[in-house]
């Protein structure tokens, strides 16, 4: 017989992470994951941003050393573009989602093969029409699973739906 310990090793949660997901909030654990993937957005931000500065600071000093007011003023525009686009990009996004979710229904499985360059494998459940990305490996164990109900409890981050835990239905 399948475990739940089985599900929890496959699927990366613990039972305090189901408990806390069952109450309709998220686990000390899972805050402190969101939280570092918010940290690793921000360090690309602000690399990005970092870059774009110093491509505008160029065009500033190469309009003003060439007297080419029309450079100097298309760097002060995006200058003043930049600064306002990083404010409401980092104003706008949440660091740790704020609902968690649940749906119950049968397990259907997919893959989704990205022909474009490296013909990577997307292997996904789908309950209720909810579609979660899984590791292969997860894929597998639950397709091995005689329990075709399940409760999966997750949450919206960005435009993906996050699976945080998962209980079978006997």
């Amino acid at each position: 017989m399948i475990t739940m310990k089985n599900s929890m090793d496959y699927l990366d949660f613990t039972e305090e992470d189901l408990q806390c997901n069952r109450s309709g909030n998220l686990s000390p654990r899972q805050i402190a994951h969101f939280r570092k993937l918010a940290k690793i957005d921000d360090y690309i931000l602000f690399t990005i941003l970092t870059f774009f500065s110093i491509m505008v600071a160029v065009t500033l000093i190469i309009g003003l050393w060439l007297n080419i007011m029309d450079m100097f003023l298309f760097g002060l525009f995006a200058t003043t573009f930049l600064g306002w686009q990083w404010s409401v990009s980092l104003a706008r996004r949440p660091t740790v989602p704020y609902t968690i979710e649940q749906v119950q229904g049968s397990k259907e499985f997919c893959t989704i093969v990205d022909r474009s360059e490296d013909y990577s494998t997307t292997y996904l459940l789908q309950v209720q029409g909810c579609r979660f990305a899984i590791q292969k490996n997860a894929y597998d164990f639950l397709q091995s699973i005689d329990q075709a109900e399940c409760i999966v409890y997750f949450t919206v981050f960005g435009r993906e739906y996050i699976l945080l835990s998962l209980e079978h239905k006997e």
